[in-house]
């Protein structure tokens, strides 16, 4: 089962490629190397109980600013930013037109914001509890409403699914 394997090294390198619609071509890198020019970061998790959930659920972000970005500095912050917000966005507008007001921020987009401080910003999550909250995440607006304020979480559930526009 996925909760016996240890966590991925830079010894491993497996490319996983799944080609879907309209060319979009979706890589899974297990290694060390976020820093190709064609990288962008996501995830597809979701934390359910009682699935064998993955620790990239809550710490996909996290793990990625933390560790590439502050600890071993192969890229800046600015470029990570970029592939986890307008890079994403862009990409995926080209399918979902509910995407094309995401990934930014300026007058008229969808107010997603995180807010966190750069040295501090790490994942905890692990396959024993792959649920534990990354620290360093002061607030988070989802949808222009606050889930998250001054470390702590609100009973808001303001997400909204983003779909695919009809064929």
């Amino acid at each position: 089962p996925l909760a016996t394997h240890p966590r991925p090294t830079c010894h491993h390198h497996h490319y996983h490629h799944h080609h879907h619609i309209d060319n979009i071509v979706i890589i899974n890198i297990t290694s060390s190397e976020p820093w190709l020019p064609w990288v962008l970061i996501g995830s597809d998790s979701i934390l359910e109980k009682p699935h064998n959930n993955h620790p990239r659920s809550a710490g996909c972000f996290s793990r990625f600013l933390g560790t590439y970005v502050r600890e071993q500095k192969v890229l800046t912050l600015p470029d990570a930013l970029g592939r986890i917000t307008i890079l994403p966005s862009l990409l995926l507008a080209k399918s979902s037109s509910a995407m094309r007001n995401r990934g930014r921020i300026q007058p008229g987009a969808v107010a997603d914001i995180t807010i966190f401080d750069p040295e501090k910003i790490s994942d905890r999550a692990d396959v024993s509890n792959p649920a534990q909250e990354s620290i360093g995440i002061t607030h988070v607006m989802v949808n222009g409403q606050l889930a998250r304020e001054n470390n702590s979480n609100k009973n808001v559930q303001s997400g909204v699914p983003i779909l695919r526009d009809a064929l």
